[in-house]
């Protein structure tokens, strides 16, 4: 399956601006000759208004095969272009080069997740979320869903769809129950979208979940948050 030996290989994923494996990160920074210490740095690409901090989900162990890519190798060719533009800081000419290689391979998610993340850097909102949605209906992978639907709640974030974006990442917190990222993203938006009440009350219990996974999550988001409400702080 090309494709997606492609989609793993750590150049291409870093090139195109994907989040790598915990495995990669980890072999990438010990060829640098340094320590991996906390989730893997990845490109934060629109979370980063979520103060989000980036690494990649853990894979499932046995993922189900993905679609086979056409025989002529067109699509392959593709994705090390585009991996090369996206390199070369072209993310126009990297979306165009995707968005070809989505005509010719549409049940391929990885396609689509690719072109979702360059779609969301060029800030072009519905197409970033038309294409997540494209990964969500081929992939069978849950932690690659959980990437998708995380993406897909920060597309309609932007677009002011606050409720849809909300559900989008719950689901992804049930795909990804361990992963304190998501808890505080999710909470991040029930607070962005003007939440009182239960909504708020649901942030403070995802950031106190978060900050059982994650102690670093107590004094940058839970804390803040309770002061915010007037609520004494966790010590």
């Amino acid at each position: 399956l090309t494709q997606s030996w492609l989609f793993r290989r750590p150049e291409v994923r870093s090139a195109l601006g994907l989040p790598l494996s915990r495995a990669q990160a980890a072999t990438a920074t010990a060829a640098a000759g340094s320590e991996l210490s906390g989730p893997a740095p990845s490109d934060a690409d629109a979370n980063d208004m979520y103060l989000w901090w980036g690494g990649g989900q853990p894979k499932s162990a046995d993922p189900a095969p993905l679609p086979r890519p056409p025989s002529d190798g067109s699509v392959e060719r593709l994705i090390v272009l585009a991996a090369e533009l996206r390199a070369a800081g072209d993310l126009k000419g990297t979306g165009e080069v995707l968005a070809r290689a989505a005509d010719l391979a549409p049940a391929h998610p990885r396609v689509h997740f690719a072109l979702a993340q360059t779609t969301g850097k060029l800030r072009q909102w519905a197409r970033a979320a038309a294409h997540y949605r494209a990964c969500l209906d081929h992939e069978p992978d849950p932690s690659e869903r959980a990437r998708a639907l995380q993406g897909l709640g920060v597309a309609l974030s932007m677009q002011g769809e606050m409720g849809q974006a909300a559900e989008a990442v719950r689901s992804a917190v049930d795909l990804s129950p361990q992963d304190p990222r998501l808890k505080v993203l999710l909470a991040s938006m029930l607070r962005q979208g003007g939440g009182v009440g239960a909504d708020m009350e649901e942030a403070v219990e995802l950031l106190r979940h978060a900050a059982q996974l994650d102690p670093l999550v107590k004094d940058a988001y839970l804390n803040p948050l309770l002061k915010e409400l007037g609520h004494p702080v966790d010590g």
